[in-house]
């Protein structure tokens, strides 16, 4: 039948013979026991034991190394921290459009084409069988300045000319062009050998596209319907950006031919 606790019980004579040989039993003649250095060290310093219960009380407390430690503990720390990341660096962009615009609803307008963008790239992960590691988490920040570029850089536009159309124009083309740059170099790492650069290169190529698709499609979406559902709400922005930084373009200059 199956072993029970009572079968692991020791009788009084084994009981006396284990501690006989605890309180006897030489060094070598322990290690020959296949007993380990610290368990040996234990029973060593503490003896004599009177009983089982003396020898039982001392207890051991050992510490484990290794590289699967070290593996599982980076995880850990990733998927703890890695929110973290993202979510302070949204807060500390926030911040700092604050600043600059000098408006909440600007700076909101502004941000929402990165947190859609990072939205998009997070529910692309799982399709493409990519995942967050100790490696390329450091590269969510890196997207995030990425995709607030273009944001800024096209909803500035939009305040100086009041237009969808010229904002992309003038100033979409050139972020596409940069970003179309950047995604080539993390190409280029994606390619490597290494897992953890490739990782890297992977999670930035999908990061830079999430946010070029973003600002192409779903920011000048915002601004159009913004502008036809509350077109005195964009006005108000407009003029307070004027009176912010009077040394922008005004829509008839930026409409003047070069």
């Amino acid at each position: 039948g199956p072993v029970t606790q009572e079968d692991l019980q020791l009788s009084a004579i084994e009981h006396g013979a284990l501690i006989d040989m605890a309180n006897h039993a030489d060094e070598a003649f322990l290690k020959n026991m296949h007993l380990t250095d610290l368990v040996t060290e234990t029973i060593l310093k503490h003896r004599p034991f009177e009983n089982i219960s003396d020898l039982q009380s001392h207890t051991i407390k050992a510490r484990t190394i290794g590289s699967t430690l070290l593996v599982a503990q980076f995880t850990r720390i990733v998927l703890e921290e890695s929110r973290f990341i993202v979510v302070g660096t949204l807060v500390l962009v926030l911040i700092i459009l604050w600043i600059s615009f000098r408006n909440l609803t600007s700076s909101l307008i502004s941000l929402a084409p990165l947190t859609a963008g990072l939205i998009l790239m997070a529910g692309s992960l799982p399709l493409l069988d990519v995942k967050i590691n100790y490696f390329n988490v450091a590269v969510l920040p890196i997207i995030v300045g990425y995709g607030i570029n273009n944001g800024i850089f096209v909803y500035y536009r939009f305040l100086e000319t009041g237009s969808v159309f010229r904002a992309l124009y003038h100033t979409g083309s050139a972020g596409m062009a940069s970003s179309l740059t950047s995604l080539a170099g993390w190409g280029a790492i994606a390619m490597t050998d290494h897992p953890g650069l490739s990782s890297m290169g992977v999670l930035a190529c999908i990061g830079l596209v999430a946010m070029m698709f973003v600002t192409l499609v779903f920011l000048p979406a915002v601004l159009v319907f913004l502008n036809q559902r509350w077109p005195s709400m964009i006005l108000r922005l407009r003029k307070a950006h004027f009176q912010h930084h009077p040394h922008t373009e005004t829509e008839n200059e930026t409409a003047a031919p070069s």
